[in-house]
């Protein structure tokens, strides 16, 4: 079984020699065996993919050790691949058109309002200009209490 069909947390080991971190020509020399049993348990988790196509081309594979397949053979093999990903490339295109669609539509949108606030910025800079001149005119007109 290959590991890519494992489904869940895979233990993988290293397996260390015992004299390799003490650097010494001997192995075993100078070390007691309970630190060399120690360092040969080395154990890192890892996780590995399942691959639904691995077993397709597994089976392949044997069929192409015991014979060379006709021409029938591969194109009864590769056929229904080549039909799924024509199926899927016709998605992906409806689904760009339909979206370029939904850009344009959204860009139309976009244009009308730009104008609208480019129009309401437009008036609220005449309506502020209106009341600073009111305000000003209101000022000379008023008697100054204050003097």
């Amino acid at each position: 079984m290959s590991k890519r069909k494992r489904d869940g947390p895979v233990t993988l080991s290293k397996r260390l020699h015992c004299g390799a971190s003490q650097g010494t020509k001997r192995p075993h020399a100078f070390i007691d065996q309970h630190e060399c049993k120690r360092m040969r348990e080395y154990v890192q988790q890892g996780t590995k993919r399942r691959c639904e196509f691995d077993d397709e081309v597994d089976h392949l594979h044997k069929r192409m050790r015991a014979t060379v397949p006709t021409a029938a053979e591969a194109m009864g093999f590769l056929l229904p691949h080549i039909l799924k990903f024509r199926r899927l490339y016709q998605e992906a295109v409806q689904k760009s058109e339909c979206l370029e669609s939904k850009v344009e539509q959204l860009k139309t949108h976009n244009c009308i309002l730009t104008k609208a606030y480019n129009k309401t910025t437009a008036e609220k800079n005449q309506l502020s200009r209106q009341l600073e001149m009111s305000r000003y005119q209101l000022g000379l007109v008023k008697p100054n209490v204050f003097l």
